[in-house]
């Protein structure tokens, strides 16, 4: 059985296709509940299936062999097709928004002896005394990598 034997997709949301008598499954409401992590989850035999991951095989066809389907603007809950792309693991990594802990609001900063180390893709950039030249000094690098423009973030 296929995911389209199961769901259909409205809007940005996944819908029974069908009821399953005794499931909670009923045709025309949304499927699945939103994971402790953030990610809108369905369970079909048994089995977990990510909502971002059925909408995109339903409308663009099978995620091949270590592939990923990356949410665009950071919002997990956000599975509109326009919002989804299929990126590598190292892409999807590329898109990532700041953590809670960052302490200068950008990512590859690292304070150094009155200064800042510069790191982007696992590579040492430089070091800089100015905090806006090192911030333009990352910038610079994300785009030479391919990052994504939203990388970095707050949400």
């Amino acid at each position: 059985m296929s995911v389209a034997d199961f769901f259909v997709y409205d809007d940005g949301r996944l819908l029974w296709k069908v009821t399953r008598p005794g499931r909670g499954c009923v045709a025309g409401k949304e499927a699945g509940a939103r994971a402790h992590h953030g990610y809108h989850a369905v369970m079909v035999n048994g089995k977990k299936f990510y909502a971002h991951r059925i909408v995109w095989e339903l409308l663009r066809g099978p995620i091949p062999i270590g592939m990923c389907i990356d949410h665009i603007d950071g919002d997990t809950s956000n599975n509109q097709i326009e919002n989804l792309r299929l990126v590598t693991l190292s892409g999807n990594q590329r898109n990532r928004r700041l953590g809670v802990l960052n302490r200068f609001g950008i990512h590859g900063l690292s304070f150094r002896q009155g200064g800042f180390s510069v790191y982007c893709a696992k590579k040492y950039i430089g070091y800089y005394k100015d905090f806006f030249e090192a911030c333009c000094a990352r910038k610079s690098a994300e785009l030479r990598a391919g990052y994504h423009i939203n990388s970095g973030r707050k949400i």
